[in-house]
């Protein structure tokens, strides 16, 4: 390690003296890639970060001595602000750190709920730091935490703190396409926003958050009480053994009825993320067709990360659900209502196509659900037994169709008033 960064250095002979000192510190500290208070008391570096599961205000940032794989010693503190921004300052260390928040409350994404954090609840990060390195976007979020657990893993099978802590962020940086500690997230509930790695990220813990939301809607105890920061800690948990696949030394993590598992971090992520830009709390103004070629990705990623059994699942992959509803307005003239809905990707068309060329086919609007309606009026149309067909497809291109006998679904009508001039 000391040898490699030592020739990497001198690539350059304008880096030869800084170098010369570089080498110093690593001999001084022992060459186990940090180097303790004391041995360097000129060095210092500042940190600027961001503290999101969405933006946290108020909370305590302290960053840990790490170059044991436990915590150490406290390098330095600092208040996150309305924005969820810290800064602070380490001196006299270079090394691996751990950052940890705790404390301060946030507004959950997909609920506009408002989550205090309890004491035992934190998010973290951890990073190697470089002697005087001064750093200027660090992000620490539910993913960064995720990483973290994963670093643990592999220090916990003897691999050296450092490289561990490089492994896992890059394995997850790598999951999901851009760098996690320094990729600032974009807030999709604030304004709108175009397509980037930064609003990748916040699309991502917007996904989580709307996750949380569907596992507490499933367990029957209301959106809300499984919170984005729990659900956080439940993946960390299950990054402890080194395998995303929802175990923990062989014990399932559950939430209720919620069985974690290797999709959570792929294609029920990717559903998640999908499902919140339907959601009227994004005000980012994207939608399905701007993000589903970096999701799709991710939902078909393989690694060691994962159980090899567990193939990729599509992000979406179920048709369109279709309503009809009958109106009628006299014996002879009724309207068929059709709404057509996809929770996942949305509807990118609905038609209404009659049987008879008398009665134009009616379209509907692309939305998360869609809906069209057709009008029979039998004063102007010869006796006899006429069809309507309803197509739908979804943005992800799955297609419904179905071809309803309009006699047979007005029979109740029919019965009730003695009266079907449309058909004798």
């Amino acid at each position: 390690m000391c040898g490699q960064f030592f020739i990497m250095k001198f690539k350059s002979l304008s880096y030869f003296y800084s170098c010369f000192i570089l080498l110093v510190l690593f001999i001084s500290g022992g060459c186990g890639g940090s180097n303790s208070s004391g041995s360097a008391p000129d060095i210092t570096s500042q940190i600027h970060g961001v503290a999101n599961d969405a933006i946290i205000s108020g909370g305590t940032v302290s960053v840990y001595q790490y170059e044991s794989g436990q915590k150490g010693a406290v390098l330095g503190t600092a208040k996150t602000d309305f924005q969820g921004l810290f800064s602070l300052s380490i001196s006299s260390y270079w090394g691996p750190v751990l950052f940890e928040i705790k404390g301060g409350s946030y507004v959950d994404d997909a609920t506009g709920n408002i989550i205090y954090l309890a004491p035992d609840q934190y998010l973290s990060a951890a990073k190697n730091i470089n002697p005087g390195e001064n750093i200027g976007n660090l992000a620490i979020t539910p993913l960064t935490t995720i990483a973290s657990a994963l670093a643990k893993s592999y220090m916990n099978q003897g691999a050296i703190v450092s490289s561990s802590i490089d492994t896992a962020n890059n394995t997850i940086s790598t999951l999901y396409g851009f760098d996690i500690l320094g990729t600032t997230p974009v807030n999709l509930t604030l304004a709108k926003v175009s397509f980037s790695p930064q609003s990748a990220y916040g699309l991502l813990l917007a996904g989580i958050s709307q996750m949380a939301s569907q596992i507490s809607s499933s367990n029957g105890i209301g959106a809300g009480s499984l919170s984005s920061i729990q659900l956080a800690d439940m993946m960390a948990t299950d990054a402890m053994d080194g395998v995303l696949d929802g175990k923990q030394s062989g014990q399932q993590i559950s939430s209720g009825t919620y069985l974690l598992d290797s999709y959570s971090y792929r294609t029920k992520l990717c559903q998640a993320s999908a499902l919140f830009l339907s959601s009227t709390r994004n005000y980012s103004g994207l939608i399905w067709n701007d993000v589903i070629i970096y999701l799709n990705p991710i939902a078909s990623y393989m690694s060691l990360l994962f159980p090899p059994n567990d193939t990729p699942k599509p992000i979406d992959v179920t048709p369109p659900s279709i309503n009809l509803v009958f109106n009628a307005s006299s014996y002879w003239i009724f309207s068929i209502t059709t709404q057509a809905t996809d929770d996942i990707s949305g509807i990118a068309s609905l038609t209404l196509t009659p049987s008879t060329t008398a009665i134009s086919p009616v379209q509907g609007l692309p939305g998360m659900t869609s809906t069209a309606t057709v009008l029979f009026d039998f004063t102007k149309l010869p006796d006899g037994q006429y069809f309507l067909t309803v197509t739908a497809k979804d943005q992800a291109g799955n297609l419904y169709k179905i071809t309803s006998n309009v006699y047979t679904n007005n029979y109740n009508y029919c019965l009730s008033t003695g009266s079907c001039r449309f058909i004798r």
